[in-house]
Order: structure tokens, then sequence, then C-alpha cells
């Protein structure tokens, strides 16, 4: 995984340098910068369509769901770009690589050097659920950034438009109305992103209460910060449908701004840890018996484990067994036993490993 972080990243920071020199470059280096964000794009897809295998797999076996909190971040990166390059396609004359890519390069350092790469575990009845509340919030972060990214275009036009700089034509960005419509479209989509995602996290605390496991509480700061941040998007949707001064364009980028602070808020509390969303709430089992531990991917694990380092301890065992050669017979057959008990776990684990793969 290291290796396919690596490579995109690379891609998408040479992009992100021939985007930023593009005004000063006498030679055109758009389509270069394209090229190196669609190879980029590419090898991201690569390992993120495997990890959709993996966990489609998952959503249809009978065992657990492992989620793993990086494919989040990874996933939203990925549709930056996905938009990145549309608007690339359909705008080209202005560069806007230079405003999404640093976005998807920030996303996908939080993802690798921050979010827990350990996967967690969730019960066979919420992993659909689950499923779909990751997926809409991934959907509304995703609508939030891009809407971010047209105001700041938009209020970047307004500007110069006040100065009257309009002859430069190497950057000619899109016109208002198109960059206030792709404002307004975004953030209808994450108004309904974070309604999805509000109530399947509803559906999960029912699970959760019904199962015996512990629920989110609603006092929980991620919890409070995405209402809050709900809120604030639908109520300046619905009195913008009322009062229509609220629907002009620098008033609707200045307040998806702030849904922006939101966002940065929420995602800080839960890398910080000061929050019990994405975290095993589950109640405490009773702990299992030797033989089921030997029939589970950890008691399997471990006697793989054991046995790789069989040689080593033998070697080191060595010396002690030239002293136990001088062993009284009692000793030696109070020893028997434990070569047998060994072996019987060896067959027991190494039918347990039969049985899983068949």
């Amino acid at each position: 995984m290291e290796t396919l972080v690596g490579w995109v990243t690379l891609l998408y920071a040479l992009a992100l340098a021939l985007e930023l020199a593009r005004p000063i470059m006498r030679f055109p280096v758009r389509g270069l910068a394209v090229g190196m964000v669609l190879a980029g794009f590419l090898v991201h897809t690569a390992f993120l369509g495997y990890r959709a295998v993996v966990i489609w797999n998952q959503l249809h076996s009978a065992g657990a769901f492992l989620a793993v909190k990086q494919d989040w971040y990874f996933g939203v990166a990925w549709g930056l770009t996905a938009v990145c390059l549309a608007w690339m396609a359909f705008r080209p004359a202005f560069p806007f690589a230079a405003l999404f890519l640093p976005l998807v390069l920030i996303l996908l350092g939080v993802g690798f050097f921050l979010a827990d790469p350990v996967p967690f575990e969730r019960g066979a009845a919420s992993k659909v659920w689950g499923f779909v509340h990751g997926v809409s919030l991934m959907g509304a972060t995703l609508c939030i950034l891009v809407a971010i990214v047209a105001g700041s275009v938009y209020l970047w036009q307004v500007r110069r438009v006040k100065k009257g700089i309009v002859g430069f034509t190497r950057i000619r960005p899109p016109s208002l109305e198109w960059l206030q419509k792709a404002n307004a479209h975004a953030v209808l989509a994450a108004i309904g992103c974070l309604s999805l995602g509000i109530l399947s996290g509803i559906v999960l605390n029912a699970i959760a209460g019904e199962s015996g496991d512990s629920a989110l509480p609603w006092n929980d700061p991620v919890v409070v910060s995405t209402f809050a941040m709900f809120a604030w998007l639908s109520g300046t949707v619905l009195l913008g449908s009322v009062y229509r001064p609220l629907r002009e364009g620098r008033k609707v980028a200045y307040f998806t701004f702030l849904s922006f602070v939101f966002l940065v808020l929420a995602l800080a509390l839960m890398l910080s840890g000061w929050t019990q969303h994405g975290k095993d709430r589950r109640a405490p089992q009773a702990p299992a018996s030797r033989s089921s531990w030997i029939s589970s991917p950890a008691g399997i694990a471990d006697f793989v484990r054991i046995g790789r380092a069989g040689p080593r301890r033998r070697a080191e065992a060595a010396p002690e067994e030239k002293h136990a050669a001088h062993r009284t017979g009692g000793e030696q057959e109070r020893a028997r036993p434990v070569k047998f008990s060994f072996r019987h776990e060896a067959a027991t684990a190494g039918a347990a490993l039969i049985f899983r793969s068949a």
C-alpha cells in the first residue's frame, strides 16, 4: 500500500507543480498536467478497486465486516480527483488542478499518517448500514469540498470584475453564473448525503441498543458538529428559498465556508480520539475456550507464528538438550505429554485451516 500511495502522491504533486507554473510558462503544459493527474487517478482507482472487492466480499459473506478508516480519506481524495478531471475537461482555460490537488494531497497525507490503519469490526446486522453511513458521510465531505472550490473561484472572479481585470486571457475562469450553480448544486448534494448519513447513524444506534452494545451518545462531539453542519446548510437553503438576497453568490460562498469550518472540526475530533464515533462499542464477551481459540483466525495466526519460530527455538534449545539426556526416566516420562499436547493442537489448527479454506 505504501508504494501505491507514494506513486499517487508523486504524480499529483507533479501535476500541481505544472498547474502552478502554467501562467508563467511560455510553452503549453496543460496537456502534461492533465496526463499526470490522469495517471495518478488510474493508480488511485486500482488501489481503491482492490479495496472495493474486499469490502464487497465482506458484505456478502456471513463473517464480520472489517472497515478501515484510511479508506475513507482515500475515497474522498479519489472523488475530488474525479471532479477535478471533469472540470479540467469542460473548462480547460482555468487551472482547477491548482485548487483541487492541494486538498487531495492533504487528504492522502491525513489518511496515510494520521488515520487509524487497524481495521475495526462491525457485526453482521450492522455492516450494511455501517457501509451506507460511511459512504454517505464521504459523499457529504466531497460535496462540501467541491462547493468550497467553486465558492473560492466565484469570490476571486467577483474581485477581478470589480477591479476591471478582465484582459488576462491565459487564465479565464468560468462565468459567475456557472460557478454559482456549481456551488448551489454541491450544497444541495451535501445536504442529501448528510440526511442519509444521519438516518443511517440513527439505525446503527438502534441496532446497537438491541444487540446489547453501547450506543453512540447524542452529545458526542462528532454527532453535535454533524448536526450543526446539517442544520446550517439546510437553514441557509430554506431561508434562501424564501428571502431572495440570501441566494446571492457571495453570501452562498460565505455560508459554504462556515460549513467547511464545521467539517474540519468534525474531522479533527475524529483524528484526536475525543469521540466514540468509529470505535468498538461492543459489549464484552466471555473468554473463548481453547478449542474455539485454536479454530479462530487469531489462534491460527498464532500457531503459524509459533511454527515459524520453531527452528530458531530448537537451535536455542540445543545446549539444553545435552543436559536433558542425563535426566532420570521419570522426568522424561513427564515431558512426553507436553509433546503430545502440542501435536494435538497442531492437528486441530490444521483441520481448522482446511475447514475455513473449504
